[in-house]
């Protein structure tokens, strides 16, 4: 069952990125909260565990290669 809007921008909120809860939302609503095989998908707190990982190694991977540009 898909989650309420409002429970992931709260869920988001507490992890302190709220500016991902729309893009998490919305990329898995487009998607119908099922996996490419269309396996509805059980547990949105995990999704958005690995959605907020993700972001977090993007940024950190971003500042590295900033850093090593100015070297």
């Amino acid at each position: 069952m898909p989650p309420q809007k409002r429970l992931v921008e709260i869920y988001f909120n507490q992890k302190e990125l709220p500016s991902q809860a729309e893009p998490f939302y919305n990329f898995y609503e487009q998607a119908n909260w099922s996996s490419p095989r269309g396996t509805p998908y059980r547990n949105w707190k995990l999704l958005a565990g690995d959605w907020i990982f993700d972001y977090q190694q993007a940024l950190k991977l971003r500042k590295r290669q900033r850093e090593n540009a100015l070297l």
